[in-house]
């Protein structure tokens, strides 16, 4: 799938709400199979490919302090949501996105209160109770929050970051997301 970026900073006063550290942006990351480039007509637009396909029983997923996990078991995990094949996929997509950039890592070691912002590598991926709940409906909204000043500079190292183009294609992700998804295209999407 196609990993594509938004910036939503404007809901930085949610996370300073909850007592979540922050680097002073939120970029969004959602999965497509599209071309994001040509759907929003911007050739600056940053998309990175990553694999969908089921998790292998040979990956592990490491936590340093904390229970690692095997593909079998990811996938079990997964295959228990409910989620749409598509909502798996894009589970799928932007947690090897994720893990991989290290963004997981930092958001699974993050205390919060008496213990962890999040739980299970999953949690790390917001808008899958929404998908859970409707999942024909939800599945092309499932994101991850891209936040923690370490994930920024990482992210900022292969982006660039280009502040207009992620503002410009935030007002374009959501007919992006619906025409991902034909039968939802009159329908409110997250």
């Amino acid at each position: 799938m196609n990993i594509y970026f938004e910036d939503w900073s404007m809901f930085l006063p949610t996370l300073e709400g909850k007592g979540i550290r922050h680097g002073n942006r939120i970029i969004k990351a959602f999965a497509t199979d599209k071309d994001v480039r040509l759907e929003a007509r911007r050739d600056r637009v940053m998309v990175i490919s990553s694999d969908d396909s089921p998790f292998r029983e040979d990956e592990e997923f490491s936590y340093e302090g904390r229970k690692a996990y095997s593909g079998r078991q990811l996938e079990q995990d997964l295959s228990r949501l409910g989620l749409s094949e598509l909502g798996q996929r894009t589970v799928r997509a932007l947690f090897r996105f994720s893990y991989g950039m290290g963004f997981n890592q930092v958001a699974m070691a993050e205390p919060h209160g008496d213990g962890w912002l999040i739980n299970h590598p999953f949690d790390d991926i917001d808008g899958v109770g929404f998908a859970i709940r409707e999942p024909e409906r939800r599945s092309t909204g499932l994101h991850l929050d891209i936040f923690f000043p370490e994930s920024l500079i990482g992210l900022g190292n292969i982006l660039g970051v280009d502040q207009e183009a992620l503002v410009d294609l935030m007002r374009e992700g959501r007919r992006i997301r619906e025409t991902s998804a034909p039968h939802m295209a009159k329908e409110r999407v997250i």
